[in-house]
């Protein structure tokens, strides 16, 4: 019955297109790997079974693996920035049984490994603000801070009822707000909720399977998915700040491990060992039916993900099982209404082109408040690349190129201008525009 849902939700699932593409990567690994996380457009971390710890410096281009010193799987794992980072695995085999913390200062070149005190106690997430102030969670319930960067950790106060449920997943949204969810297969799916701070959790049932992944659209918003094999992927939603949940369940075949949003109304959710990925361009925000309208995209080779992340409305990242990396491409002109100016300490660009409409010829116009590498290319209204004009350095103040399109037909293209500081090589920004050549 289920592969039946299956099935008839890819035949229903075909009014909404996602714009873009998600192709394999070269992976230097086989082992599986469950969290991906990139700090800027260009460096990323990815790790799993086996201590097997990757990385990449060129947005996904090549990995390599670097020695994390241990041999049992990392659960997850969590960088503030390109140098400071932690992670999470567990000592089962020899006592004392429990979990130990890697953390690294160095884009983990280096990687240090400690035990987490408390034995017979093993945690699924960490996450950190800051530098030095950061929470765990895990079985049992268990949910800690710590204010000196890891090294020490005490209790916060939780809502008894639910709290011996796991914690499956941190969400620190801002300094006052922050969720947690967990839950137990076939019991409760469950919300931890905090509004001072992180020093008391309050306790939610939401639904009847765990939540996996949950995700903050706004001060009042958020949304979290979960699910298991019998009954499918489901999803819950707030709009008054987590004080209370709406719930459905989607009938997909497949469990929600993590979901992010690649712009604020196009949501990829990955589905495990369903080999699929979902993804909708329909507002999730108010809850309504319209979550039932979902694109069903098989993954690259049928690959089992378990991890996505995006560093912009055009690119993102995936891994799963056997050591695979995927990547997601723009591929469609919808995407130009996603772009934005990425204005940076320091640095700004503009870019547009004249004339408009234009026959046969148009000049693009690039203006940087900076030195930085600069590519600029044409797309089509099917999202087909038509010519790179550009890619090379660009130099502080204006820069020209032209657009010959008379060899193409007349009709509507799109110009995307991507620029990266030269001082600052993980600060790309990304933005474009529509012009119309007229014969």
């Amino acid at each position: 019955m289920k592969l039946f849902h299956y099935f008839l939700f890819l035949l229903l699932c075909s009014s909404s297109h996602p714009q873009g593409v998600w192709e394999r990567l070269p992976s230097p690994v086989a082992a599986n790997l469950y969290k991906v996380q990139f700090v800027d457009s260009l460096t990323g971390w990815a790790a799993g079974d086996s201590g097997v710890i990757i990385k990449t410096t060129d947005g996904g281009l090549n990995w390599f693996r670097q020695e994390s010193g241990i041999t049992s799987a990392i659960y997850d794992l969590h960088f503030i920035d390109e140098n400071k980072g932690w992670g999470i695995t567990w000592r089962s085999s020899a006592p004392p049984f429990g979990t130990n913390i890697i953390r690294t200062s160095s884009g983990g070149n280096e990687w240090f490994e400690f035990e987490f005190p408390d034995e017979n106690v093993f945690l699924h997430t960490i996450r950190f603000s800051d530098s030095l102030n950061g929470y765990i969670g895990g079985e049992g319930g268990v949910l800690k801070r710590t204010t000196d960067g890891g090294f020490t950790w005490r209790e916060v106060e939780v809502q008894a009822d639910y709290s011996g449920f796991p914690i499956l997943n941190l969400c620190l949204n801002d300094g006052q707000y922050a969720y947690a969810n967990g839950g137990h297969v076939d019991v409760l799916g469950i919300i931890w909720r905090t509004t001072n701070g992180g020093e008391y959790w309050s306790t939610t049932a939401v639904s009847p399977e765990p939540i996996y992944t949950l995700e903050v659209i706004d001060s009042l918003n958020a949304i979290g998915m979960g699910g298991d094999w019998e009954y499918g992927t489901m999803i819950v939603s707030t709009t008054n700040r987590g004080e209370s949940w709406e719930y459905l369940n989607l009938d997909i075949y497949g469990i929600a491990h993590k979901m992010q949003f690649r712009t604020k109304n196009d949501l990829w959710v990955a589905l495990g060992n369903g080999q699929v990925l979902l993804n909708t361009n329909n507002p999730v925000i108010p809850y309504d039916d319209t979550l039932r309208i979902w694109n069903i995209i098989p993954t690259p080779g049928g690959a089992s993900i378990y991890d996505i992340v995006f560093t912009d409305s055009l690119t993102g990242y995936g891994v799963g099982d056997s050591g695979a990396v995927i990547k997601y491409r723009f591929t469609g002109p919808n995407d130009i209404k996603d772009y934005n100016p990425l204005i940076k300490p320091g640095g700004f660009f503009t870019v547009s082109n004249y004339p408009n409409p234009f026959n046969p010829l148009t000049t693009i116009q690039f203006d940087a408040g900076e030195q930085g590498w600069l590519v600029i290319e044409i797309y089509n209204t099917a999202g087909e690349f038509i010519t790179r004009l550009y890619n090379g350095l660009a130099q502080e103040g204006i820069s020209k190129f032209s657009f010959d399109a008379s060899r193409y037909s007349s009709g509507i293209y799109f110009y995307r201008a991507e620029f990266t500081p030269l001082l600052k090589p993980g600060e790309s920004s990304v933005t474009g525009g529509k012009m119309t050549y007229i014969r």
